[in-house]
């Protein structure tokens, strides 16, 4: 009788358990093929243009026609994907001491004493790369495609240098350096707009190193082969 109801017992215990899901094992909540988390989802960016394709005229490099109109207008060390460029070597004489250069950037940090600004140091940061090949070779062409690509406002200053030629507007300068069959340009902001209206707080100093990058954008030379 015993052995009787310790059968009923262990009976009735195994029918009253509920089976639970094993995970992963094709759940609602395992991800499918597709779907934005699991896996075979299509890379991001795939199927879209390529960088620098669709308007010729937008900044960074990509492909450019031959039509000067639609020559691509480089910007600086931004190729069009956000990622940095590897410049080929580009170079400049009598860098000063705590200047850096490298992979398209010339940067430069400066102590600020001064409690109006509101930080300690003051970053200067410059860019430059190769010209794309389609660019235009005369000044009042390149210019005006600078200004029509949004790459710099209206040039108020343009001036032939023994080695190229020195663009700048309101706001921004560019040299172009003729180096070989190839084309160095160099510059960026003068930190004298909006973006910027801290650093005429301390306008001494941006003076000082604007004048600074300019010399060195002056100087902007490929390795010799």
């Amino acid at each position: 009788m015993k052995n009787l109801t310790l059968i009923a017992i262990t009976l009735c215990a195994c029918g009253s358990k509920k089976t639970q899901p094993d995970p992963g094992s094709g759940s609602p909540t395992t991800p499918t093929a597709g779907s934005a988390t699991g896996s075979g989802s299509a890379p991001a960016g795939t199927g879209s243009a390529p960088a620098g394709s669709g308007s010729d005229m937008a900044h960074g490099s990509g492909s450019g026609s031959g039509d000067h109109t639609h020559a691509t207008v480089a910007t600086g060390s931004n190729s069009g994907s956000g990622q940095l460029i590897d410049d080929p070597g580009i170079d400049f004489d009598n860098i000063p001491k705590g200047w850096e250069h490298g992979h398209g950037k010339l940067d430069h940090f400066v102590g600020v004493n001064d409690s109006g600004f509101p930080v300690d140091n003051a970053s200067f940061v410059f860019e430059y790369s190769v010209d794309p090949p389609t660019m235009p070779t005369d000044p009042k062409e390149y210019a005006a495609l600078l200004e029509k690509s949004g790459v710099m406002e209206k040039i108020i200053k343009s001036e032939p240098q023994k080695n190229g030629h020195y663009y700048e507007s309101a706001h921004a300068f560019r040299y172009v350096i003729v180096a070989g069959d190839k084309r160095i340009h160099c510059g960026g902001s003068l930190y004298n707009d909006d973006a910027h209206k801290d650093y005429e707080k301390i306008a001494k100093i941006r003076d000082e190193q604007i004048a600074t990058a300019k010399k060195l954008c002056a100087t902007a030379k490929l390795p010799k082969k």
